[in-house]
């Protein structure tokens, strides 16, 4: 019988080795045996762990979440006082960007949840209720107070366009990596996320114009 702390390394294994498999062969091709192969585990360790392949699946979704820096980056930051918008927004795009690239983070993370969204599974409408809603309507707030309105099209249409430009660098990652290395090195996500900011606010802020709709201020 394995110790406390084996079954805890176990179960870590077990996760790791699944979020491999599901990245490479999706859920429904992936086959638990292949998973306790890759882990150097026994089948039945899945079922004491997980109870069945879904809900290891499920696990493994949740598990990359945790690891995807929401202590380190944090899609909003609130010191004393309000924020400005400007504020928000960098911070935002900055957070989610580190976020996604997942830089010292196992490259299966962002392709596993890629693989979710292209090809999903039930587990797409816990993981919307769960992390992706709060987010997308923390963005809306931000895009409402640059836009100075509450018209939820013209919100929700420059939403998708500021998160495009973030998720390009997710969804095309093979291809930059080839072709422009040095635009994913770790010490140009800086740049890089500023770039997204600068664009976005240039855009935003006519769209605030030529609508009538400006903002008054900052806050």
């Amino acid at each position: 019988m394995q110790t406390a702390s084996e079954q805890i390394e176990t179960k870590k294994r077990l996760l790791e080795a699944a979020g491999q498999v599901f990245a490479e062969s999706g859920f429904n091709s992936a086959t638990v045996r292949d998973i306790c192969k890759r882990a150097e585990a026994n089948v039945a360790a899945v079922n004491y762990h997980f109870r069945d392949k879904e809900n290891l699946y499920r696990e493994t979704i949740r598990h990359a979440q945790v690891c995807a820096g929401e202590a380190d980056f944090p899609l909003e930051v609130r010191p004393e006082g309000a924020q400005s918008k400007e504020v928000r927004l960098r911070i935002y795009i900055r957070s989610f960007l580190e976020r996604i690239l997942g830089h010292g983070r196992p490259s299966w993370h962002t392709r596993l949840m890629t693989r979710e969204m292209v090809d999903p599974t039930p587990v797409l409408d816990e993981i919307i209720q769960e992390k992706i809603r709060s987010h997308h309507q923390l963005l809306l707030s931000i895009l409402a107070q640059y836009l100075g309105t509450e018209n939820p099209k013209l919100i929700a249409q420059s939403a998708s366009s500021v998160l495009g430009q973030i998720l390009f660098y997710a969804h095309a990652r093979p291809v930059i990596q080839r072709m422009q290395p040095e635009v994913l090195a770790p010490e140009n996500l800086p740049v890089l996320a500023e770039h997204i900011f600068q664009f976005s606010h240039a855009a935003l802020t006519k769209l605030a114009e030529s609508s009538g709709t400006a903002a008054t201020g900052s806050h």
